[in-house]
């Protein structure tokens, strides 16, 4: 009876073993650079950024898709030079795996952005943007939501006005990249 145990308990940790995905997630990379001193890590719900109150029924419906957002940030300096190549090249590494299927892409000689997306094209769960720029350093944008629909989303940016938007929260980001 006890060899049964131990070998239930055996097969058990093995397959957790097998279970836990060894492939890099902009979920950990979020998580591990939250206690990295160097990064700005805001996460901000979707409550904070609009005023609701203001909000006609469809567009609170649009908004009620968008769970939150994360902002990770590095600022380029000299003795981070290295820190930020290394940085970057992680950030592509995992945004080359084929879950995230490219929207848009941007660039030019000092500066690019990167435009991705999770889920199906209708009913998107997550959106990424990756943005450098060789001077000022790196933010990674996240849009974490549930069946997000990109069209109703600009549908309703396009109708709201600037007062229904609360974008203090970049007031911190911003005083604390300067």
């Amino acid at each position: 009876m006890t060899t049964l145990i131990k070998y239930t308990i055996a097969a058990v940790i093995g397959f957790l073993m097998l279970s836990c995905s060894s492939t890099p997630s902009i979920q950990k990379y979020y998580v591990e650079k939250q206690e990295d001193a160097d990064f700005i890590a805001i996460d901000v719900p979707s409550s904070l950024i609009m005023n609701s109150d203001m909000m006609e029924t469809d567009q609170k419906e649009v908004l009620g898709t968008i769970k939150k957002l994360n902002v990770l940030a590095l600022q380029k300096s000299d003795s981070k030079m290295d820190k930020y190549q290394a940085e970057s090249e992680r950030i592509n590494e995992i945004l080359s795996h084929e879950k995230f299927k490219t929207l848009m892409r941007y660039g030019s000689n000092s500066s690019s952005a990167t435009l991705k997306y999770t889920g199906d094209e209708n009913a998107i769960d997550e959106v990424i943007v990756f943005a450098k720029d060789d001077e000022r350093g790196l933010a990674l944008f996240r849009v974490i939501g549930k069946d997000m629909n990109p069209g109703k989303i600009m549908q309703m940016l396009s109708k709201i006005d600037n007062d229904s938007f609360d974008f203090s929260f970049l007031n911190s980001l911003e005083a604390q990249l300067k």
